[in-house]
């Protein structure tokens, strides 16, 4: 299988003419042996970086999606990566051009994929930026070790990186917004990640969380970011689809009634509730269950 839809632009604009690959032409597809069976399985993607005149240069692999792939590897060559790959991409970009992404095939079997396609690529002719045969790293669905866990939270406890500049978080931000933008970005990302937080991924990341302190400075943050979030027609409107038809549990209701035993709101949150309700008709349960609280409740 092989994608048409380029993820980069170049100095020439958007472009979409006949791939290259040195002297082989034309699509190619390789069976790759994954154990007893021979499918090509939508697991790990195996994608190619192509220059300013389509040319292949490089054959890698990613259980992400490509645009954020591409953007790590143009990351790292900004930063001075000094394999050949980054020194290529650092050459394009001085000159003005974006190195395009395009995906080449999904399997079961990232690594072999990999490295039979490098293999091929290489074996034709085609001069590619892959310092070594491919499968280096880790491979989609590899879990670590408790001792290896172990020493790397020693290595890193404490450690700082180099502080970003002003101007450089700007372009991140920047490249991110542009990410986001991107058509049916949201929805595919969506997507994905309600299939991957199962109840036993919530139950785990719920219990790393519990206890864990957040300096005031980050508290005081999200505070103000979703304050300025709130205050969008667009955002509101989107958590009000969300919550439609949703049923707290009875834990969760606990929560909510004791975080809220003791506070006051202000007049003005008073008169913006009020004008919210007006004219709304309750449905006869939630007026039963207003009468069963008002009655419950300490004069």
């Amino acid at each position: 299988m092989k994608s048409s839809i380029l993820l980069s632009r170049n100095r020439k604009g958007l472009i979409n003419p006949s791939e290259k690959t040195g002297p082989t032409t034309g699509p190619v597809l390789l069976l790759i042996n994954c154990g007893n069976n021979v499918e090509l399985q939508m697991k790990t993607k195996i994608y190619a970086l192509r220059d300013e005149d389509r040319w292949l240069r490089y054959v890698g692999r990613t259980g992400r999606s490509l645009e954020i792939r591409l953007a790590e590897h143009l990351d790292e060559a900004r930063k001075g990566g000094r394999n050949r790959r980054s020194r290529e991409i650092r050459a394009m970009l001085s000159q003005g051009f974006i190195p395009t992404i395009s995906l080449i095939t999904e399997a079961n079997n990232g690594i072999g994929a990999e490295r039979a396609y490098i293999k091929y690529f290489k074996d034709s002719g085609v001069d590619l930026w892959n310092m070594t045969d491919g499968g280096e790293g880790f491979e989609v669905g590899h879990v670590m070790s408790e001792k290896t866990k172990r020493k790397l939270s020693l290595a890193l406890t404490g450690k700082q990186g180099t502080p970003w500049s002003n101007d450089h978080r700007a372009k991140w931000n920047n490249s991110i917004k542009e990410y986001w933008d991107l058509p049916g970005t949201r929805e595919d990302r969506s997507t994905k990640a309600k299939e991957s937080l199962t109840p036993a991924v919530r139950n785990k990341i719920s219990e790393a969380l519990k206890g864990r302190p957040r300096p005031e400075d980050v508290i005081e943050r999200v505070r103000q970011a979703n304050r300025r979030a709130c205050r969008t027609p667009e955002f509101r409107k989107r958590m009000s689809l969300l919550n439609k038809g949703r049923i707290h549990t009875s834990e969760t209701r606990m929560k909510n009634r004791l975080a809220k035993l003791g506070t006051r709101q202000s007049t003005e949150h008073r008169k913006n509730i009020s004008s919210a309700l007006k004219g709304r008709m309750l449905s006869i349960e939630h007026r039963k269950n207003l009468s069963i609280a008002a009655r419950n409740r300490k004069p």
